[in-house]
Order: C-alpha cells, then sequence, then structure tokens
C-alpha cells in the first residue's frame, strides 16, 4: 500500500514550519521547488528575457518541471 510521504512534504513546504494551513478552498503552501522555479523565473524577466528566455535560452531537457514551462 503507498505510504504519502508527509514528513518529506512537511520538510519541503517553509510555511508549515509556523503556521497552521486550513485554507483548503484553491489555495496552497507551495514545497520548495515552486518557489524557486518562481524566483528562477522572475530572475529571467528582470534581465529582460521574460518567457522567450525559458524556450531559448536554457535547454530544458525532458523533466516534468520543463513540460510545463513550455507552453509556446
Amino acid at each position: 500500500m503507498y505510504q504519502f510521504p508527509l514528513d518529506q512534504t512537511r520538510a519541503d513546504t517553509a510555511g508549515v514550519a509556523h503556521s497552521i494551513f486550513m485554507n483548503n478552498a484553491g489555495a496552497s503552501l507551495r514545497p520548495a521547488i515552486v518557489t524557486q522555479t518562481t524566483k528562477d523565473f522572475l530572475d529571467l524577466e528582470d534581465r529582460g528575457d521574460g518567457s522567450d528566455g525559458i524556450t531559448s535560452s536554457r535547454p530544458c531537457g525532458h523533466s516534468p518541471e520543463c513540460a510545463l514551462l513550455q507552453y509556446h
């Protein structure tokens, strides 16, 4: 039987360290990988690359994260 990795999920989600999150109506706390990916994208935009920079200046590969970013 599958056991959800609750301890790992809590460790990867900074917001649970200092609060109890009870809003489950379409919002959620972000895991660290989502926060970092968002920051990386904003850094690209600040450099003027914007969304075109993701597909043209950075090799993406075949990871699930890259698949989500390839929306062109």
